[in-house]
């Protein structure tokens, strides 16, 4: 878009725009000076003179674009305009209006022939990511140009007035001269079809682009819609030009201003076009376009100020203020209609016809100009004699009824409406290797299942049009059929008839045999658990015997939305933010032989590289802590020791905790000098460890946490008690912290990493590690996602201090998903466990074996009532003898999770969904789980095959440390394990360590 021949090709067509506007307006000035009586007349002559052309000679035109190389027909008629303004200044010198009629037709019969080459030197220059930027650049620049050719050309004979015109006529062929040398730069483009033979006789290349248009539906209902906006355009320009005078009695100069207002809406719009539809052709902003445009109308219609009072201004603001304001909104609507459509028709166009149907589009657009003329003279004084506000009343609702029977005609772009409307309304789409989709030709598509509106979202990232397969009851549900059916969905269940079942799934086949997409979620069922469901074998029937590719996708970040199940509960929810970022990824193609086994890992696979991309994690750990729990006054931070910083407290609330943890970073920063990286923190578990860890990430430094730390400075009981006794008030902190919005408070306030792989945070207890701001983040969210985490939840945590789960789960969970938090020094003492585990209303807990079997020795039961999940995050074995006495005793079944000392937890059994007809495995018996959805999990040397045993590797954005990409890169654990096909981990108990 910055290319210098892109560029010239820009001024090119900028500078022809603006000439043939100031020559046809200053023509029309000159009517208006010199034959008053005769204005009307004359001035439609004048109009005709121009538009005639467009339609007489729309054939030859299409046939000189292919035949001939477009650059070189740009040069030409560039070169031609100055031979035309030359005449026009002859025809202004000797005020000769039969001359400057000449000139005018002579200058339409040029841009007849620009146009074709114009948009298809823009077709042929730019692929389809590019092409509707490329087209909101040409549209914005030429109705800027028309804009300035207009107020240039009205006043151009009021200020030569008594003057010889010949001489500021002169500029014409300036403007002309410039052009043409700016054409010069132009790329140049070998002939599309050198070969064509031009013909006196038009009919037979008007019937060939009729019949390339007519059987491509798409084709025609574009440049039938580009013929509709083109007749409204040239009929509100009337009806404006008379609602300006006869109701807003504004003089002929501001009416000028009225209707060039629109003509800058349309600008903006283009521009508005151009980054709503990102790198694709977005039909959906059509129908959006026209429904605003006819609302917009509709409202200019019912302003009526009414006659002018005596005194009263006609160019008051409140007269003039929602007239001119609806005008531009219809502006911008117009480009949001017209910039998609003209893209369309240059991308779907074939290569060899390219400007034999480009000139086809455009002679339908003038003919929607005429046709205007005959509307206006119906809606007039010819047959209704409508006043002006009945005029654009009847316009807006004729444009709503032709609104709706285009989206009946082309689904296409209903549903690209549709999609649009949730992909910016209430999720933020982003896509990952969209050419992943084949750009023809047939294939299967498989995608995870995630949440009621994939298929849309699916639809409107796709740049071609996908079938899906469905289950039938949802598909028979009476008040959404119409839609499946425009989304061509293939109904389909387990509980069909087998021969309606194959006749389902021959007719998905042929549709890929026929060349089309066609998308199954292979799980069956949309999840419950928020973890990928089994794969079923049914698209291999689908594939059988068919060599088609199979393209694995992945939709991530709707787990969590109002339409996925996340909490038990769909719709009846409030999203955690809005727009949800969701990413698409596109696998590289499998063959028709994969296994259901091997396109679930590559889905999971697509998974772990895409978090980073659908996670906007634009800060670092302690700013995002910062930005979200700047005003909690929960109490959300529990220890099983007092607080040493905190004057004995054992609980604080986050707004407390952090304007502490910034006196305390006060208090001690200014000691160390910049060699001071790495702050050791060994302290027990408890809110003096967690103060000490957000003080030094806050002071732009790393902690290293356990018992033997050891680091460039320390922050120990001693340190702690001698900076408690010369500390800095909090006061001024929690003043800030409810005055100043949080996030400009983080950035003034906070040292933040820019490098989001700088590390975080390092461990120090049975094995030494580090873990970076990305990775915290996002094993964090994989623990968040699966569990539900949210602010009703308590999160209670006695793994082991020093590793790297003790925190992410105990500290860092609570205090990014806003959950209470408690961190337990010494889970040997029952009683003080049990009372902890009651005051901080506990929800969920993280033990290890070892701790579950004291619990149930010890704690009683009504203390753990409120628990709704118990995690025993170990690599030993959780055997039956424990789950039974745990669940005898405290009436809730510990489930077993993987986690290493330096890479935190990996994966976890969650609870069954059960319900009416609803089933759904979180728990296997024997596993350690599902990775979190933030990780994938293969097993060295399975190639593809079930509990095949082998040493565990895992990808995934939480394991970005120490220089590893782990998004990007497989990581070898030191344990062997065996992977299921449903995705369970099992360790292999001879070789995992003790």
């Amino acid at each position: 878009m910055r290319s210098r021949g892109f560029l010239a090709f820009l001024a090119t067509q900028f500078l022809g725009a603006f000439n043939d506007n100031f020559f046809k307006f200053a023509i029309l000035a000159l009517i208006a000076t010199n034959a008053p009586d005769d204005r009307d007349t004359l001035s439609s002559v004048a109009q005709g003179l121009f538009a005639l052309p467009f339609v007489v000679l729309a054939a030859w035109s299409g046939l000189l674009a292919d035949k001939f190389s477009k650059t070189r027909i740009i040069v030409a008629m560039s070169a031609g305009e100055i031979a035309i303004m030359g005449l026009g200044v002859v025809g202004f010198a000797l005020q000769s209006l039969e001359l400057l009629f000449v000139a005018i037709t002579l200058m339409s019969i040029q841009s007849t022939v620009f146009g074709p080459a114009k948009y298809g030197f823009l077709a042929e220059s730019f692929d389809e990511k590019q092409l509707t930027r490329a087209n909101a650049w040409v549209s914005m620049t030429t109705f800027i140009a028309v804009v300035l050719g207009q107020l240039c050309g009205v006043p151009f004979v009021a200020l030569a007035d008594g003057v010889d015109l010949g001489a500021p006529a002169v500029w014409f062929v300036v403007v002309a001269a410039l052009g043409l040398v700016a054409s010069l730069f132009v790329p140049k483009l070998a002939a599309a079809r050198p070969a064509t033979k031009i013909s006196l006789d038009p009919r037979p290349e008007l019937g060939a682009a009729w019949r390339d248009v007519k059987d491509s539906p798409v084709l025609l209902y574009t440049i039938l819609g580009m013929g509709h906006f083109y007749m409204l355009a040239a009929l509100l320009q009337l009806i404006l030009l008379k609602y300006g005078s006869d109701v807003l009695f504004l003089d002929e100069r501001w009416t000028a201003v009225l209707v060039a207002t629109s003509l800058v809406g349309i600008a903006a719009g283009s521009v508005l076009t151009a980054r709503w539809s990102g790198k694709r052709i977005e039909l959906g902003l059509v129908p959006l376009g026209s429904l605003a445009m006819s609302a917009a109308i509709l409202v200019l219609a019912r302003v009526e100020p009414g006659p002018l009072s005596v005194g009263e201004s006609a160019l008051s603001w409140a007269r003039v203020g929602w007239p001119f304001a609806a005008t531009f909104a219809i502006g911008v609507a117009g480009g949001l209609f017209s910039v998609p459509l003209q893209a369309t028709l240059q991308h779907r166009s074939p290569a060899a016809s390219k400007g034999r149907l480009l000139a086809f589009g455009n002679m339908i657009s003038f003919v929607g100009i005429f046709m205007s003329a005959g509307v206006l003279f119906v809606l007039g004084d010819g047959v209704l004699s409508l006043d002006v506000p009945d005029m654009l009343s009847t316009v807006g609702w004729l444009s709503i009824v032709g609104t709706a029977v285009s989206l009946w005609l082309l689904p296409e772009a209903f549903l690209r409406f549709i999609g649009w409307l949730i992909t910016h309304t209430l999720y933020r789409l982003r896509t990952r290797n969209i050419e992943g989709i084949p750009a023809s030709g047939g294939a299967l598509l498989i995608a995870n299942h995630v949440s009621w509106v994939d298929a849309l979202v699916l639809s409107a990232a796709a740049p071609r049009r996908i079938s899906f397969l469905m289950y039938r009851k949802y598909f028979d549900w009476a008040p959404t059929r119409w839609l499946f059916k425009l989304l061509r969905c293939i109904p389909v269940a387990s509980g069909d008839a087998p021969e309606v079942v194959q006749a389902s799934l021959d007719a998905a086949g042929e549709q890929i045999e026929a060349g089309k997409l066609v998308c199954i979620f292979a799980e069956g069922a949309v999840t419950r658990t928020g973890t990928m469901l089994p794969f079923r074998s049914g698209y291999q029937r689908i594939v059988g015997g068919r060599d088609v590719p199979i393209v694995p996708v992945h939709l991530g970040g709707l787990w969590g939305s109002v339409f996925s199940h996340e909490g038990g509960r769909m719709l009846w929810k409030v999203p955690r933010t809005l727009p949800y970022p969701v990413t698409i990824s596109i696998g590289d193609a499998l063959p028709s032989s994969a296994s259901p086994r091997e396109v679930r890992e590559a889905i999971r696979e697509l998974a772990a590289e895409a978090w980073p991309e659908h996670r906007d994690k634009a800060h670092a750990v302690h700013v995002s802590i910062m930005r979200r729990r700047a005003r909690s006054v929960r109490r959300t931070l529990f220890a099983d020791t007092p607080s040493v910083w905190l004057g004995g407290a054992r609980s604080t609330s986050c707004h407390i905790f952090l304007a502490s943890a910034l006196a305390l970073r006060d208090t001690l920063a200014p000691a160390w000098g910049e060699h001071v990286r790495r702050v050791a923190v060994p302290l027990e578990p408890g809110l003096d460890a967690q103060l000490a860890i957000y003080a030094i990430m806050a002071a732009g430094r790393v902690p290293v946490v356990g018992a033997e730390a050891q680091g460039d400075a320390v922050i120990d009981a001693v340190t702690l008690a001698t900076a408690f006794g010369a500390r800095r008030s909090t006061l001024r902190w929690r003043v800030g912290l409810w005055l100043v919005p949080s996030g400009w408070l983080a950035s003034w306030t906070l040292t933040a990493a820019r490098d989001l792989d700088a590390p975080a945070i390092e461990w120090c207890g049975s094995m030494s590690g580090a873990q970076s701001h990305l990775a915290l983040h996002a094993g964090v969210e994989g623990v968040q996602e699966m569990l539900s985490v949210d602010g009703s939840d308590g999160v209670v945590c006695d793994l082991p201090w020093g590793e790297a789960a003790s925190l992410q789960v105990g500290m860092f969970l609570p205090l990014l998903s806003r959950a209470r938090g408690a961190l337990i020094a010494n889970p040997t003492d029952g009683r003080s466990f049990g009372k902890l585990v009651d005051a901080s209303r506990g929800t969920l807990l993280f033990t290890t074996r070892d701790s579950a079997l004291n619990i149930v020795a010890t704690v009683r039961r009504e203390k753990l009532g409120g628990l709704r999940f118990i995690a025993l995050v170990d690599q030993q074995a959780a055997d039956d003898d424990l789950r039974r006495a745990f669940v005898a005793r405290m009436g809730i079944e510990p489930r077993p999770g993987f986690a290493t000392p330096e890479l935190g937890l990996i994966a976890l059994n969650i609870p069954d969904v059960r319900g009416h007809g609803v089933f759904q495995r979180g728990t296997r018996r024997g596993t350690w789980g599902h990775p979190l959805p933030t990780l994938a999990a293969r097993v060295d040397g399975a190639e593809g095959e079930a509990d095949v045993e082998g040493v565990l590797e895992v990808k995934g954005a939480p394991l970005a440390v120490g220089g590893h990409d782990g998004a990007n890169e497989w990581l070898r654990l030191s344990v062997r394990a065996r992977l299921d096909d449903d995705g369970f981990v099992t360790l292999v108990p001879s070789t995992t360590p003790a």
